[in-house]
This record gives structure tokens, sequence and C-alpha cells, in this order.
């Protein structure tokens, strides 16, 4: 497959708005050669790297393309880089309705917010949850995400200074990557969320929860973003693997040996 071809299937799906335009989506390094073999990842870390190179990737899917070193590295790797953030965080059933959706909840509702001047929608999920316990959230998380390997899930909850000893939650705010950050808390205040859920927690947040009464949990950033990364995967092998194509090769890449 050529680049041209792979970059209008992979924008079908994505489907980046113009909106988001302001952070960039799209080809950041062309493939050296046509494409028969793609790898998706969150991250372009060693692990992803190797594992990259032992398949024969040609073509690599980052969803934190601007990290440090990502044009070096893909560059010795001799792939391509296609490189997708928010819009792929944001798109129907993208990063953040996956994760979202771990937690089995059906009665929810996409939020916004503003990000450096920008109206950004379903940056984040409200879910209805009818009365959960904080346990509830970590069983789910445990037992959905337990084949990414190790993982640790941490609990901020100062909601019970400011409300008693209320220990249930109704109105809870889920989104991926560091989405735990006073500039959004206090966006969404006026839908009074009982708990926030995301892979982090920006630096000042804990202290920023503690003075607002908020609770919090966090549980990784890849372990935010990796289930929607898989399906992201899934979808575009189904893509790239229409009759009348050459066969395609797909493969979502972990961070880390899982």
């Amino acid at each position: 497959m050529r680049n041209e071809d792979l970059v209008a299937v992979i924008d079908s799906i994505i489907r980046p708005s113009k909106k988001l335009e302001f952070e960039g989506n799209g080809v950041i390094r062309p493939a050296e050669k046509d494409i028969t073999k793609i790898g998706v990842c969150v991250d372009l870390t060693d692990h992803v790297a190797a594992e990259a190179k032992r398949l024969g990737i040609d073509q690599m899917v980052v969803h934190h393309y601007f990290a440090d070193g990502v044009i070096e590295k893909a560059s010795s790797m001799s792939t391509g880089l296609y490189g997708s953030h928010l819009p792929l965080d944001t798109m129907p059933d993208g990063l953040i309705d996956s994760f979202a959706s771990v937690f089995g909840v059906n009665c929810t509702a996409p939020v916004s917010v503003n990000y450096k001047g920008h109206e950004i929608g379903n940056a984040a999920v409200l879910l209805r949850v009818g009365g959960k316990n904080i346990g509830y959230f970590f069983d789910r998380v445990m037992s959905e995400l337990s084949h990414l390997g190790s993982l640790s899930a941490k609990v901020v909850n100062y909601r019970q200074r400011l409300h008693g000893n209320q220990r249930r939650f109704e109105r809870v705010i889920v989104s991926a990557g560091t989405f735990i950050r006073p500039e959004f808390m206090q966006q969404l205040q006026e839908l009074d969320p009982h708990l926030y859920i995301a892979g982090n927690a920006g630096s000042d947040s804990e202290e920023y929860a503690r003075s607002n009464g908020i609770a919090f949990m966090t549980i990784g950033d890849f372990e935010s973003h990796a289930v929607g990364m898989q399906r992201f995967a899934d979808r575009l092998r189904s893509a790239v693997n229409r009759p009348g194509m050459d066969k395609m090769r797909v493969y979502f890449i972990p961070n880390y040996k899982t």
C-alpha cells in the first residue's frame, strides 16, 4: 500500500476535525517503501522500536508522536510515522470512549473542556453510575485491563473532607492521559462530579483536590490509552484488508513487554 492510500484510510477512521488542527495530525515521516506491515502504539518506547524492527514494520501510527526523540527514532528504524493525539482521543469510540467503556456503564454523556483556547468536544465522558463505591471502579480496572500486566491504581479521596462520610459515587468523569488538572476540574465544577478517573494527574492536582474536596483515581497514562489503541488497530486492520486489497498486517505494540 502506498503512503497516500494508507493516510486516506486512517483519516477515514479518525476523521480529524478542523477544530483540532492547532495540534497537528497526519504524516510526520513518510514510509520509505510500499507498506505491508503497520505498527500501532501509544508511545514509541525502546520496547516498541525493538518489536517493530523484529516484526518488519514499515509504518508506525503513534499517539504521542510529539515526545522527545520520536522522529529521530522512527528515522533510525527506517519506518514511516503517522501521528494523531487529540483527534484519536476524542473521536467517537476513540481512546477516551474506549477507556470509559471499561466501567460497564451505559448511561453516559460527552464532556467538553477549553484547552489552549480551543473548545475540545468529547474530552471526557460523564458516567451516571447509580451509587458505586471506589472498590467497584478499582475492580473493573483490574479485571478489564489485567492483560496489560502489572497495574497500579492510585486513589486520592478528599471528598469525605467536605461531604462527610459519603462513600458512594453517582457522577464520575472519565478521560485518558493526564486529564486530572485544576484547569479542567475547575471548568467542570457545575457538573458536580463525585469522582475523576484518568491516566495521570498533574503535579498540582492533589493540592487542588484537597482544597476542593475532590476524589480521583489514576491508573497510568499507557494503561488509560491501551484499550482504545488496541481497538483502533483492530479497526485499521479491517479497513486495510477489504476485498481487492493486498494483504496487510496490523499490530498493536504495547509500551513494554506484557
